[in-house]
């Protein structure tokens, strides 16, 4: 291909081969990303900048439907300066300027599994096959007798670093895959991922530095469900394993509300182990690094050995005064995913019968606690407010209204390893991720639960 910019260190050829910082004016600190030859936008989930080509002498993005939306006049950038400036014209009249910088102080980073680049390898838990108790109430056709819940090791690394807030783990140019999952790709600004086995990074100097440290992040924390059993579940394994072992800090995303505050600080203190929390921006360098890691699992085959975490949390939280109704629904109403479409239909149905509607939305770990605690009767869209299962006390009954467009079996299994009954209404596909629940089958599921 002919070069298009003569007497700078930008040509046509070369676009496909540097990593850029793509900025523009409502993002001035931008991403990385790379021009890939197949059109592709590497680093780019916006659909506004989805694919690229060259026409002319100017360089386009283009939607992710194939409408021009940002224009590069390669002709117009700064001879001898790696920059190239454009236009955004995907909406005339915004007056959004754009650029394209090379950065190159990007490194390409292998990625590696945690079991190849780790100094030393430790079993903390076998696998083991968890039997489900029989379901009385609800749906059969998707019922199996167990699930294995894969076992958790403890990895090891010395001269580690984790690079940003979501425990992303870096030992010398190696980038550990296990530590990139959940990892949220489309926000971050100093990673690209180039390929499964390659990523651009923009090193940051260490901000803080510890002796040893578990890293007990493990990518995106906002959702409940996340935070309970990647994070905390973890953080208590290490401790609950080896309780001789107190010389190491827990490292942690910073808190996004008092639940993931209260509930971290509980099992630390349990424990006797400080927590240092990691911020936008932090990287941590750690001479002896600890990675508890559940190998082959997506996070739905929860170990029974993280039960004594949550066990801790309950009798350091429980309040003996606090009352709470036996028989509750848990709405999804303030949800904007996998809305219930008859929700309210469910409800007036369940309030006649005694039920009291739940939302734990603003409640502090305490009062969500008491409320399980407290019920007997539960029933609940599937969503991540149910994490609260391993509250409930033995022998309750949960009913879970469930979406075909989302069929993930983790609360089952957090109530079979609390010993709650359980039991699952399959709900019908309306419109996008919506749903809804036929209400005889509802009926009939609550009346052999025995609400």
């Amino acid at each position: 291909m002919q070069s298009i910019l003569k007497g700078s260190s930008i040509v046509s050829s070369d676009l496909g081969e540097f990593v850029w910082r793509y900025i523009h004016t409502h993002d001035p600190v931008g991403r990385l990303i790379r021009l890939s030859s197949d059109g592709r936008i590497v680093g780019s989930e916006h659909p506004n900048e989805y694919y690229w080509e060259l026409e002319d002498s100017c360089l386009i993005f283009k939607s992710i439907d194939h409408q021009k939306s940002v224009v590069f006049n390669l002709n117009d950038s700064p001879l001898g300066r790696d920059i190239i400036n454009g236009k955004f014209v995907l909406i005339p009249g915004l007056g959004i300027t754009t650029q394209l910088i090379k950065d190159d102080k990007v490194k390409v980073l292998a990625i590696r599994s945690a079991y190849e680049a780790a100094d030393t390898v430790k079993r903390l838990h076998d696998s083991i096959d968890v039997s489900y108790t029989e379901t009385h109430y609800g749906g059969r056709d998707y019922h199996s007798d167990s699930y294995l819940s894969h076992a958790f090791d403890l990895l090891t690394f010395h001269n580690a670093e984790i690079i940003n807030k979501y425990g992303v783990i870096k030992c010398d140019q190696i980038l550990i895959d296990e530590s990139l999952f959940h990892f949220p790709f489309f926000q971050e600004k100093q990673i690209l991922k180039i390929s499964d086995a390659c990523a651009g990074y923009a090193p940051k100097q260490a901000s803080l530095k510890f002796g040893s440290a578990l890293n007990a992040a493990l990518g995106i924390s906002g959702n409940y469900y996340h935070w309970m059993i990647f994070f905390i579940a973890r953080m208590g394994l290490l401790a609950a394993s080896e309780p001789a072992r107190k010389n190491y800090t827990i490292l942690l995303p910073d808190y996004l509300d008092p639940v993931q505050r209260q509930s971290a600080e509980v099992v630390a203190a349990h424990y006797g182990i400080p927590i240092a929390r990691i911020c936008d921006g932090t990287v941590v360098e750690v001479d002896e690094l600890l990675f508890p890691y559940q190998r082959y699992s997506f996070g739905v085959d929860p170990h029974p050995a993280i039960m004594a975490t949550f066990a801790i949390i309950k009798r350091e939280l429980s309040d003996a005064k606090a009352g709470g109704a036996a028989k509750i629904y848990i709405t999804r109403a303030d949800s904007n995913f996998r809305k219930l479409d008859n929700e309210a239909e469910v409800e007036k149905f369940l309030t006649d019968r005694g039920f009291q509607i739940v939302r734990f939305t603003g409640l502090s770990l305490s009062q969500q606690i008491a409320i399980m605690a407290n019920a007997r009767f539960i029933v609940a869209p599937h969503g991540a407010g149910l994490t609260n299962i391993v509250f409930a006390n033995p022998g309750a009954r949960l009913l879970e209204l469930h979406s075909p467009n989302h069929i993930a079996w983790c609360m089952k299994n957090l109530a079979t390893l609390t010993d709650v009954e359980y039991g699952f209404v399959m709900g019908q596909a309306t419109d996008g991720d919506r749903y809804r629940v036929d209400m005889d089958e509802v009926r009939a599921a609550v009346s052999d639960m025995g609400a």
